[in-house]
């Protein structure tokens, strides 16, 4: 929910941070040694940004969707930023237990988030096998497979609820809210989740949701770090090989 968390609203900008933070890394070193953006398109539509570093045998990676949102039905805000959390609950049965517990035995670390343009899923991980292998086939599994559990969705509606509740008494809150309807009027970005809106969500809601808008061509994966182009290749069609066109 965008009270609980705001992302820039440049979806560019959100799509190229992994980029971006290789050139934050090099930016003392000399120009001659900054490395080149590789890009190309995944065979079912996905663009994908690279750039090689060898330096630490570590890959970060993140696949951001044009599923932020302003893209919520004005009686189900926050459903963008439910659908991305709820990701990572379950996928067939695999609880979310079982996924954290099979994320910390590989080293790898799962993040992500929905702004108002854009959603994202990202992972750090390192570049040996079998633990690269399974940490990107985990998060395909996730991005393409999610079972959205109803107990859980229950148990994140009321905490997101509360969250909202008290976020509401805040003056910052007070603050950026006013502001937003002021300069946005009825657009998407002058609106924001509230309990009604959460409350009124259910499972059938996210799985639409993840239907429409998680799918290849609306994507773009970005990745750096200690790997070939021909194994970032292979990893980006992993990623994205189940996804919808």
């Amino acid at each position: 929910m965008r009270t609980l968390r705001r992302l820039p609203r440049a979806s560019i900008a959100a799509r190229a941070r992994c980029v971006l933070a290789l050139c934050i890394a090099l930016i003392a070193a000399p120009v001659a040694a900054v490395l080149p953006i590789e890009s190309w398109t995944t065979s079912n539509g996905t663009r994908v940004l690279f750039v090689r570093a060898d330096a630490i045998p570590m890959l970060d990676l993140q696949i951001d969707f044009d599923a932020g949102d302003r893209l919520s039905p004005p009686d189900r805000l926050g459903l963008a930023s439910m659908v991305n959390a709820m990701l990572a609950k379950g996928s067939g049965e695999l609880d979310e237990a079982a996924i954290a517990e099979r994320l910390a035995r590989v080293g790898a670390i799962r993040g992500g988030g929905a702004g108002d343009d854009s959603a994202s899923v990202s992972l750090r991980t390192l570049t040996s096998e079998p633990q690269l292998d399974q940490a990107v086939g985990l998060i395909a599994r996730l991005l393409s497979q999610p079972s959205f559990p109803q107990a859980v969705l229950e148990r994140e509606k009321a905490r997101v609820v509360a969250s909202l509740r008290e976020a509401a008494v805040r003056p910052e809150t007070i603050v950026r809210r006013t502001f937003d309807a002021l300069l946005y009027g009825d657009h998407p970005y002058g609106r924001h989740a509230e309990p009604e809106t959460i409350t009124a969500i259910t499972r059938d809601d996210l799985v639409r949701f993840h239907a429409e808008h998680y799918v290849a061509r609306r994507a773009v994966v970005s990745m750096i770090g200690a790997v070939s182009r021909e194994r970032a290749v292979a990893i980006a069609e992993a990623l994205t090989g189940a996804l919808p066109a």
